[in-house]
């Protein structure tokens, strides 16, 4: 009549959906079943509030449980005892699970199976203006044989190209394998954003393809085709970075394309020019575009035993070389991607190049590095760590920063062969997440996403997607509420978090094989601090303010005194800037009027200024207003504005 044996509590875990729980556990030998227990507790502290209640009627004979019709996002105690042949029952194992967010509008939405597979990251860009951002990611194989999809916050295709409503066939038809997250900006600053996807077939000549979001030339329900490039002996395993790098005073953006294998780094102007070609080791791993030193733009790149820099013109940002730091570390190479921050919270303009070194032999073992752009290495991330980390790939290595914990400094974060590293800003491995990582089943590699996506918005969780469900970790180790959440299909491939539609919460979107899914959180997006796979919609590899831009789409006034961070576009209606009022830009926001549209100054300033006036808009300033325009800036109208200055200025 003895009892028999536990099960193991490392071996009781669950995934969860909006409603339901799903239990799992390993077998114990010599038990005839189980039966199941569930108790509510206290969502904060996780101490139980009642009495455990048996869900089954009879012994389980299998490993798995599948607990329905729960409450939203709730959280519960399940208990686990095993049941011998004589009907004596064990002493339970307890755990402490919840049900996760909710699946958002029609998500999750299923692409049509025939045009091919997900095969890129995630990327968003509000495309018509209203404020709600559009996802896009890239996929290959089927009839596209490599394509890119566009869904909305809701769920629908902004173009139904394939002129079948009962479908979901993709934005754009390429014919070319890709695998690089696509680049959306507003090249041409019009007011219209592009998408530019390289491709990669492998050893052959690829291409770039740039397409307008609207669809104007020829109006055929498409989106337009502006160019696409056939660029010989290149083939691009990472996403095109859009960066206005010459600091032209029409605010353009060019493209920074690097090729893995073959080719080299190369500039692109807006209309698909080629700016110039620039010389190097080829990888795998992305690049990055930023001021490094307050003195303009520059690409950097690690390959090799080197981390290269150039400026904006492909030169040599210093000496004799492309090299800014030479790896001496015996056996080690550079294979990360390159991300540029303050990490040494120094605020003195200058920001450091993080990147990882590997150790060719296996197992091979990590070291970070971080580069100050006199070429020294910052003190902590110079190679002499005493702590080993090891990752079974030897041939990427991606990473991530964020103020985690609300405490004004840096954490960096990436992924290794016994879980989540998290570094501080002195380059001390303060924390181990356990959980098992794989490089094989992340093509693109497992980028960490760091947001904020519960009620606490003191601090950033730290988001990866493996098999079917997506992990949120806070920094301590522990699971966040609502998490795991779980895919439609067990084959995830990229997640990303943004606010796609705007009510203050943050989304967590995810693609699978042929599924893009969405789920509502609880979080805010002025706490995402790495949401996508290179922090934002150019894929600059640069942590920084991520300024959406300002649409005005009806007539508006502002009457008081505001600083705006992004573009400000004036699509339709007339913006009115009075009441003695000082609008200022950013460094780098544009001032754009559409055609149709109209902005009036009256007796108010719009300072920091860049302003660009379309055909067909007009420009009014009147009782003493005026438009200040910062270094490098200018008030250009195109042949068909009218401007009116009855009474105001346009002053440097």
């Amino acid at each position: 009549m003895a009892r028999p044996s536990i099960i193991t509590d490392t071996s009781l875990d669950f995934t969860a959906s909006e409603t339901e729980i799903d239990l799992t556990w390993n077998a114990v030998t010599g038990v005839s079943g189980y039966n199941i227990y569930r108790c509510d507790v206290d969502v904060i502290t996780g101490i139980p509030t009642g009495n455990y209640v048996k869900l089954n009627t009879t012994p389980l004979q299998f490993t798995y449980y599948n607990d329905l019709g729960l409450q939203k996002l709730t959280k519960y105690s399940c208990k686990i005892a095993t049941v011998s042949s004589t009907g004596n029952e064990s002493n339970g194992v307890s755990k402490i699970v919840w049900t996760s967010y909710p699946s958002k509008n029609l998500y999750p939405r299923q692409i049509d199976q025939t045009i091919g597979a997900f095969s890129t990251s995630i990327n968003f860009a509000d495309i018509n203006g209203d404020g709600k951002k559009e996802i896009f990611a890239g996929i290959h194989g089927g009839t596209y044989n490599g394509g890119l999809v566009c869904l909305d916050y809701y769920g629908n295709e902004p173009f139904n190209i394939d002129n079948n409503v009962t479908t979901y066939s993709g934005f754009a038809q390429l014919n070319y394998d890709i695998t690089a997250i696509p680049a959306l900006g507003d090249l041409n600053k019009t007011g219209t954003t592009s998408v530019v996807e390289p491709t990669r077939n492998y050893q052959q000549d690829n291409k770039i393809f740039c397409y307008s979001t609207q669809d104007k030339s020829p109006v055929d329900g498409k989106p337009d085709l502006q160019w696409s490039n056939l660029t010989l002996q290149k083939q691009y395993y990472k996403g095109v970075v859009l960066s206005n790098i010459d600091n032209s005073s029409d605010g353009s953006m060019e493209m920074v394309t690097c090729s893995d294998e073959r080719g080299s780094i190369s500039t692109y102007n807006a209309d698909g020019t080629l700016r110039t070609n620039i010389p190097c080791t080829n990888t795998y791993s992305s690049i990055a575009v930023a001021d490094i030193d307050g003195t303009g733009k520059k690409i950097i790149q690690a390959s090799g035993q080197d981390i290269n820099v150039w400026n904006s013109d492909g030169n040599y940002y210093k000496g004799t070389s492309s090299s800014l730091y030479h790896l001496t570390l015996s056996g080690y190479r550079f294979v990360g991607s390159v991300i540029v921050c303050d990490i040494d919270n120094s605020n003195d303009g200058n920001k450091e190049i993080l990147t990882f070194a590997i150790n060719s032999n296996a197992p091979f073992e990590l070291k970070l590095f971080a580069i100050k752009n006199d070429g020294t290495a910052l003190s902590g991330f110079d190679g002499t760590q005493s702590y080993t980390v090891y990752s079974n790939c030897n041939w990427y290595q991606d990473l991530a920063v964020g103020d985690l914990n609300n405490d004004g400094y840096l954490e960096i974060v990436s992924f290794a062969n016994d879980g989540i590293k998290i570094w501080n800003h002195n380059g001390d491995l303060t924390k181990t997440i356990i959980y098992p990582v794989s490089c094989s089943n992340h093509p693109v590699g497992i980028i960490p996403i760091l947001a904020d996506i519960d009620t606490d918005h003191t601090d950033v969780e730290i988001l990866f997607g493996s098999a079917n469900n997506i992990y949120a970790f806070k920094q301590d180790g522990s699971t966040s509420v609502g998490f795991p959440l779980r895919t439609k299909e067990n084959s995830l491939f990229s997640i990303a978090v943004s606010d796609v539609d705007k009510d203050g919460k943050n989304e967590v979107v995810s693609v699978g094989n042929s599924y893009m899914d969405m789920w509502q959180t609880d979080g805010i997006p002025s706490k995402i601090e790495w949401g996508t796979e290179r922090h934002d919609q150019y894929n600059t590899g640069e942590y920084h303010t991520v300024c959406d831009p300002t649409v005005i789409n009806t007539n508006t006034t502002w009457g008081n005194n505001q600083t705006v961070c992004g573009d400000i576009v004036v699509k339709s209606g007339t913006l009115t800037i009075n009441n003695n009022s000082s609008v200022a830009l950013s460094s780098e926001s544009m001032f754009i009027v559409m055609s149709g549209a109209s902005l009036v100054i009256d007796a108010a300033t719009l300072s920091n200024a860049n302003v660009r006036a379309m055909s067909g808009s007009s420009v009014t300033i009147t009782n003493g207003g005026k438009i200040v325009l910062r270094s490098n800036a200018e008030f250009y109208t195109e042949t068909g504005t009218v401007v009116d200055i009855p009474y105001g200025s346009v002053e440097n």
